[in-house]
C-alpha cells in the first residue's frame, strides 16, 4: 500500500502545467496545493532579491510573488508554487 502511495505523489507531481485561466476562474480549487505555472514575464520589479512579476500564458496573467529573485521581462519561466 505504502508504494502505491508513493507512486501515485509521483504521477501527480509530474503532472505538467496549470493555464493561467483555470486559476483565476476557481483559485480556491488550488489554494493549499502545489501547483506549476509557465510562461513570459510581462513586467517584473524586485529589490534585494524579492519582488514580483507577472506572468503571461496563451490564456491570462498572474502575479507572482519572489523571494528568490525575479526573472527580467520576456523571459520564459516556470513557476512551482
Amino acid at each position: 500500500m505504502k508504494y502505491v502511495l508513493l507512486a501515485m505523489v509521483v504521477l501527480l507531481s509530474g503532472c505538467g502545467p496549470v493555464k493561467i485561466a483555470r486559476i483565476n476562474a476557481d483559485p480556491s480549487r488550488y489554494q493549499n496545493r502545489v501547483v506549476h505555472v509557465s510562461g513570459t514575464v510581462t513586467n517584473s520589479v524586485g529589490v534585494l532579491g524579492t519582488g514580483g512579476y507577472q506572468l503571461e500564458d496563451e490564456t491570462g496573467k498572474i502575479y507572482v510573488v519572489s523571494r528568490s529573485g525575479v526573472p527580467s521581462r520576456g523571459s520564459r519561466v516556470t513557476v512551482t508554487g
